[in-house]
């Protein structure tokens, strides 16, 4: 891919003031005191141990990394991008660990829960396709920064996977 298309897609990425916000400064400080705030929270309402905090609070405060995976299967000559934000060894890499762990066997427990390709495949194998059945697929352009916060939160309640 020609440098000067993909700087341009990116730019064209990051202009969407419907899906990001241009920021007056670095906010990783700031990110990185909040967390410690609710730490220490978790600490005090004896939700965390001394020992998940320290394993939370103790990433890198490192900005998160953007860039595009070009869609090739959309457009061969000049393809869209698909916006990736990166946060291996950011501020946010061990809580998202951490959550990941205590939400991994509730995801599971999803009756639309699918582990992988192969798994998909095999579901499908076990269809008797009709000449009226359509497969279809979605795409939905920045699917988790129209998600509202708080709707996020309500899914992943884990008295509802009970």
């Amino acid at each position: 891919m020609n440098t000067e298309f993909y700087t341009g897609e990116c730019l064209r990425q990051l202009g969407d003031s419907m899906t990001y916000q241009k920021l007056r400064k670095d906010p990783t400080e700031d990110y990185y005191n909040e967390l410690k705030e609710f730490c220490n929270e978790g600490l005090e309402g004896r939700y965390l141990n001394e020992k998940e905090s320290k394993f939370i609070l103790g990433t890198q405060r490192r900005i998160p990394a953007f860039y595009c995976v070009p869609k090739i299967h959309k457009n061969l000559k000049f393809p869209p991008g698909r916006p990736i934000v990166s946060e291996i060894e950011s501020i946010s890499s061990n809580l998202s660990k951490y959550i990941d762990r205590w939400l991994q066997p509730l995801v599971k427990k999803i009756p639309s829960y699918i582990k992988d390709t192969t798994q998909i495949v095999e579901v499908l194998e076990t269809i008797e396709w009709k000449d009226n059945y359509i497969m279809g697929t979605l795409d939905i352009g920045s699917l988790y920064t129209v998600i509202e916060h708080k709707k996020r939160l309500t899914s992943a309640r884990t008295d509802v996977y009970k």
